[in-house]
């Protein structure tokens, strides 16, 4: 965006990063950028309990959804600290981005990949920079850490098939 709007950038292939206009988006809280590392990725709308579950699944319920809360609050008074606090949305149990408030490295290999054609391939492939947040994890969340590893088979699977067309076309 060039309209002096804050944007909101987020890689996730690789090790992740967070940026907004270009500069570092400060959010220390792992809970919280995990939250935003999921919701970024997953591009739809989830349910308090399912976010708490998936994040604080070792703890009670109560406790699970008091430390999204918590969370939520840590990431919105960052997102607010860049004037880009509308990115996040609320809809009583739902919680989302604002799709048009961010761009995904994951978003855009998946568009590349499903455009096929050895441009958009091309593209794919050289947007996969690692594995998914490389580098980033959550000992204490175990059902995070499983979309991540199932998410990454499938992200590693499509990036060989895109080098594997690649390669065919250029035989």
């Amino acid at each position: 965006m060039n309209d002096g709007t804050p944007h909101l950038e987020i890689c996730l292939l690789g090790a992740p990063e967070i940026q907004i206009s270009g500069n570092p988006l400060s959010l220390n809280h792992l809970k919280a950028r995990a939250l935003l590392f999921f919701l970024a990725a997953s591009r739809q709308a989830h349910t308090r309990q399912y976010l708490a579950a998936l994040l604080w699944g070792e703890s009670a319920s109560s406790e699970a959804l008091h430390s999204l809360r918590s969370s939520l609050y840590r990431l919105r008074q960052s997102l607010r600290a860049h004037q880009i606090a509308s990115a996040l949305l609320s809809d009583g149990e739902l919680l989302s981005l604002q799709p048009a408030s961010y761009q995904c490295d994951l978003i855009e290999f998946r568009r590349l990949l499903a455009q096929g054609g050895e441009e958009p391939l091309t593209q794919a492939v050289a947007l996969y920079r690692g594995p998914l947040l490389q580098g980033f994890s959550l000992a204490d969340a175990p059902l995070f850490e499983e979309w991540v590893r199932t998410e990454e088979l499938h992200l590693n699977q499509a990036c060989l098939g895109a080098l594997d067309q690649l390669a065919t076309w250029a035989e």
